[in-house]
């Protein structure tokens, strides 16, 4: 049985659509000046929309969180009770219906957003897993926002994310009940009723509890919307006349719901069509962004044939059986899910002379080599070469952290090389769907092996990849609030140490503690560890000199120079801490140790200044790691993803921070 929604009515932040704002020093939108119809126009259009949001806070003031309820599914799995499209994944349009439409004050703008939209071959969209915190849910939008740009589709975000938690007794009072002030600045529901789980369901009832917070408060929709065509959930119900409660609470995609009104510009029910889970990633498939030409050729590619039940579309005809081929595929672990190799296992697998027994068993014709020769491995072109002659094609991904990937960074480019007959192209296949919406149905983050997550495949040139680090790096960035703050508080760290540079670590307790991730289990361990890191990073900070400076392996950025001119940490400075750690007293102790936590650089008028989101973890989170961006030194667990967030934004154009300054292990 489906719980509805109350008479909840969030409207949506509604940004310019205009791309040609200019940008002030900060790389952040100037204000456009208008004529005086049009300032008329927007202080009429903005008195609605204030008297309708002063409507909502009454309504929300009055209410208590048993009505903030949403459409809650009793369970979710990928493509249930589904038909799959056929094998072509051709559009199967719905009858039109023309309903009476009366235009709102967002008529203007809900056209706009139709005319972005129209300018794309229509909507992608997911089955987004909210059920997770920020820095998953937003490698799951970078992924989604590449994978929509490669088939030139409007992609369709969640109107919300969940809150963790909120932490308002700790900023002000501890008189007042934490979930009654949550609640009444932003919806609060069960978790496990919301997102369909039992995870959280043997907590008490407080704990059970989160918090619906706006996209717009998580990202800054309107930078984004220069470079990508984007809707939120509630603007898409919106442009099909669907009351903006009948959003999912889990995230998932309403195959029906969603598409039982017509648009109300075309008139035009959305047709749909399903890429289903089990087709994007299946053991005998390296998937990519697109097949180049030169690929196609050397593999001699037919778009006949492939397996329709995985709506597959072409085959490679050339599959090359040499002593190199055999070589590349010996040469992979056993215990690996994909048979690929990265660039040091490529180099080692083709060390090799040609056996005496190579006529008898291959066809040596296609290797360019005799019998007791050697492959020329002196440049990284002539390895692409032997590999392409030899069936093998170089693919672009990113490296992890000590060869793991819970941080998903974009900060560290690399090469693999896999086998051309199981690399299959996400364009290839699904960009020739001409419906309405295009669905990538179920999960596809957890247990999904790590490249995956970042960006949702691999690519076939380093022009491609480059595209993803763009859009991770500049495109997709947190609102101005978040990075205004982090500017302050970056301020007054130097200004609690005398204008020298300081250090910074993020040390992940809470449930690291329980699962045993922690890096030390007792707080005097952790932070002895840690300030043995930042002994090292004072060296490292001294030994910088500008010859040798360099930024990330990213595109578009230039290296920090001010590092050189600033004065050097020293050994007893106030140091920044970003902790989920909530003990009383581990948190006295780590003041004790000259410890500077968030808590301890922020002012009243800065919570003023920002508003209610600062009291709710995943948006102080986002401050955090801006922060964390700004420390001429930093130190992160390996297995935490928050650090990811941070090396991302220490190499940024912003930033462009040497590789040397943070440490993670």
């Amino acid at each position: 049985m489906a719980l509805w929604g109350s008479s909840e009515q969030e409207q949506p932040l509604l940004p310019s659509l205009s791309f040609s704002t200019p940008l002030n020093s900060h790389g952040r939108r100037k204000p456009l000046c208008r004529n005086s119809i049009g300032l008329a126009l927007a202080f009429i259009s903005t008195a609605v929309l204030s008297g309708a949001f002063v409507a909502l806070i009454l309504t929300f003031g009055e209410s208590g969180p048993d009505h903030f309820l949403f459409r809650i599914p009793l369970r979710f799995q990928a493509g249930h009770d589904q038909e799959s499209p056929p094998p072509e994944l051709m559009a199967v349009p719905l009858t039109p219906v023309v309903p009476e439409i009366a235009l709102s004050p967002h008529g203007a703008y809900l056209e706009g957003l139709n005319e972005m939209v129209g300018k794309t071959k229509g909507f992608f969209v997911r089955d987004y897993s909210l059920g997770l915190g920020w820095n998953n849910v937003r490698y799951i939008i970078e992924a989604s926002l590449m994978q929509a740009h490669l088939l030139n589709r409007t992609l369709v975000l969640p109107s919300f994310v969940y809150a963790r938690s909120c932490e308002y007794d700790m900023q002000v009072t501890h008189t007042s009940s934490e979930l009654d002030v949550c609640a009444d600045n932003a919806p609060m529901v069960n978790k496990n009723d919301a997102i369909g789980w039992d995870e959280w369901r043997h907590l008490p009832i407080e704990q059970q509890m989160t918090w619906k917070i706006p996209m717009t408060t998580m990202l800054n929709l309107t930078h984004l919307r220069i470079t990508h065509s984007v809707v939120l959930m509630s603007e898409y119900l919106q442009l099909h006349g669907i009351p903006i409660e009948q959003e999912w609470s889990n995230g998932a995609w309403l195959r029906t719901t969603y598409h039982e009104q017509p648009n109300i510009f075309t008139h035009l029910k959305p047709s749909l069509n399903v890429i289903e889970n089990h087709w994007m990633d299946p053991a005998d498939v390296l998937r990519v962004d697109v097949l180049p030409e030169d690929m196609k050729v050397r593999g001699n590619w037919t778009s006949k044939g492939g397996d329709w039940e995985r709506a597959q579309r072409g085959v490679w005809q050339n599959n090359v059986t040499t002593v190199t081929n055999g070589a590349l595929h010996a040469a992979v672990p056993a215990d690996r899910d994909r048979k690929i190799l990265s660039w040091e296992e490529v180099r080692s697998a083709l060390d090799f002379e040609i056996p005496d027994w190579v006529h008898d068993q291959y066809d040596t014709n296609v290797t360019s080599l005799t019998l007791g020769q050697r492959w020329d491995l002196s440049s990284t072109e002539k390895i692409e070469k032997v590999l392409q002659v030899n069936g093998w094609e170089v693919l672009y991904t990113y490296s992890g952290a000590l060869g793991m990937d819970y941080v998903k960074h974009v900060a560290e480019p690399i090469r693999q090389a896999a086998p051309r007959n199981m690399i299959r192209g996400f364009v290839d296949e699904y960009g020739h769907s001409m419906a309405d919406v295009l669905l990538l149905a179920g999960e596809l983050h957890l247990g999904r092996k790590p490249v995956m997550k970042k960006g949702g495949l691999r690519f076939t040139t380093a022009e491609g990849r480059d595209q993803f680090s763009r859009l991770v790096l500049h495109q997709m960035r947190p609102i101005d609030k978040v990075l205004d703050l982090a500017d302050l508080l970056n301020q007054r760290m130097l200004a609690l140490n005398s204008g020298r540079m300081w250090v910074a670590a993020h040390m992940r307790r809470g449930d690291f503690v329980n699962t045993g991730w922690v890096m030390e289990k007792t707080i005097e361990d952790h932070t002895r560890r840690v300030k043995e890191h930042f002994a090292v990073g004072r060296m490292i900070l001294a030994s910088l000199r500008a010859p040798d400076l360099r930024s990330y392996d990213v595109p578009d950025v230039t290296v920090d120079r001010t590092v050189l001119f600033q004065h050097l940490p020293l050994e007893g400075d106030k140091f920044y801490i970003a902790t989920d750690e909530r003990d009383a007293g581990n948190l006295t102790y780590l003041a004790e140790n000259n410890a500077v936590l968030v808590h301890d650089l922020l002012t009243i008028d800065d919570r003023h200044t920002f508003g209610w989101p600062l009291m709710f973890t995943d948006v102080l989170a986002l401050v955090e790691q801006a922060t964390l961006a700004h420390a001429a030194f930093f130190y992160a667990h390996a297995m935490s993803s928050v650090a990811g967030g941070v090396v991302n934004m220490r190499g940024q154009a912003a930033r462009g921070a040497d590789p040397r300054t943070a440490l993670i292990d």
